[in-house]
């Protein structure tokens, strides 16, 4: 038996848009997916679809990196002060 399942989609590329817009098109176009690089936190909380993240080539996480002043005394990473 096959199954075959037909999904119709809605292609539009914004291009620097702000979190506002990007709500606004997917309420507008009743969006249940949206496909999005390393914005797409900035806008979990203002839509009701889903999201879809890429990861770019040689993207790196700040929330995985170090930071250290220059004083030279080291900070806590978010990691480790959650645990302080």
């Amino acid at each position: 038996m096959k199954i075959f399942v037909y999904v119709t989609y809605k292609h539009a590329v914004l291009d620097r848009a702000t979190a506002r817009v990007i709500a606004e098109f997917t309420g507008a176009n009743h969006s249940d997916l949206i496909v999005m690089g390393s914005a797409a936190e900035r806008i979990f909380s203002k839509i009701r679809c889903s999201i879809l993240t890429v990861k770019p080539d040689g993207f790196v996480s700040v929330r995985k990196r170090e930071l250290i002043p220059s004083s030279g005394r080291r900070r806590p990473t978010p990691e480790t002060a959650r645990r302080l």
